[in-house]
């Protein structure tokens, strides 16, 4: 009896294993998960193209219907950039990418007071500290602290730098 139950034991785990042994590393495998992470990076782009929008929408008239889309299209964009930042490899890596999209803890609100100050400043800053040049005040964080800005000043949306 004990010999049976052994046998059908073993049996049960080698076709329980069965699946972990094969070998996932096929050309096939490999094409569904780059077009998973193709058909994901497609919505990250569209989603920042609706965000995009919506901060000009709302730097255009600034009431709180077009607030509110671009708060929603900001989440919008948040959650298609979680979808795949695990890609840690290839041109997302390039020229601080990822850096620039990630939507990081800023317990110390470096960045929105940063954007604060520049916002509110007279005079642009200078180009090499502008937010062209510098990858925290970059992409999507700061869109956040500047669209949750409670003062703001009437600026131009399309000015070569957010101070001027």
């Amino acid at each position: 009896m004990f010999k049976r139950l052994g046998r059908i034991g073993l049996a049960a785990l080698t076709l329980a294993t069965a699946p972990l042994m094969a070998n996932e590393d096929t050309p096939q495998a490999r094409e569904r998960w780059h077009q998973a992470i193709d058909q994901r990076y497609g919505v990250l782009s569209d989603a920042s193209e609706r965000l995009e929008a919506s901060a000009i929408r709302f730097c255009q008239q600034p009431d709180t219907p077009h607030r509110k889309r671009l708060s929603q299209d900001w989440m919008d964009a948040y959650q298609a950039w979680q979808a795949v930042r695990f890609v840690d490899f290839g041109p997302i890596e390039q020229q601080s990418r990822a850096w620039q999209l990630q939507f990081w803890p800023d317990r110390k609100n470096l960045v929105g007071r940063k954007m604060q100050a520049w916002l509110a400043a007279d005079q642009p800053p200078p180009p090499n500290r502008s937010p062209a040049t510098v990858s925290p005040p970059r992409g999507f964080r700061p869109s956040n602290t500047c669209s949750s800005m409670s003062t703001w000043k009437p600026r131009p949306c399309r000015s070569p730098s957010p101070a001027a």
